[in-house]
């Protein structure tokens, strides 16, 4: 079983039981839980700091820029890039990012670091990352050209 974000993934052998049979068991589960509305779960609360437009941000992406990826979509600002993704102003943006309450649904293996979604579903921000190298090249020119504008 694999539990993700907003979905549940369960690997089963369709030939130990049947779709059917499965889909039964699992509703007559959910019945046995009852009502979850109220429900409370053991956790913590952690007030962490975030920065915007650091100098040391600032070269970071400038290096980033000058040495790697000059013409990307989310370049020079990754902020205003989010924020146009999501019908937002920057401001609206970094409200978000500083007032929500957020709950991490899994831990990632990477410096373990956590995998957080907001907890009011309406402050779920869309943040797709286009590949270039992946693009042909008639396409990286327009989104060299978009990004520049």
């Amino acid at each position: 079983m694999l539990i993700l974000a907003e979905a549940l993934l369960i690997y089963y052998d369709g030939l130990t039981i049947s779709q059917s049979k499965l889909i039964s068991h699992l509703v007559e589960l959910e019945a046995q839980l009852g009502d979850l509305s109220r429900s409370k779960v053991p956790s913590r609360i952690f007030k962490l700091p975030i920065t915007f437009n650091s100098p040391k941000e600032t070269n970071a992406i400038k290096r980033y820029m000058e040495t790697q990826r000059p013409y990307a979509s989310y370049l020079p600002d990754n902020m205003e890039f989010v924020a146009k993704n999501n019908g937002l102003e920057k401001s609206d943006l970094q409200n978000i990012l500083t007032k929500s309450s957020l709950i991490a649904v899994s831990v990632g293996f990477f410096a373990a670091l956590p995998l957080c979604l907001p907890v009011d579903p309406r402050e779920r921000l869309n943040c797709p990352k286009v590949s270039a190298s992946a693009l042909s090249k008639d396409k990286r020119r327009a989104m060299l050209t978009n990004s520049t504008r």
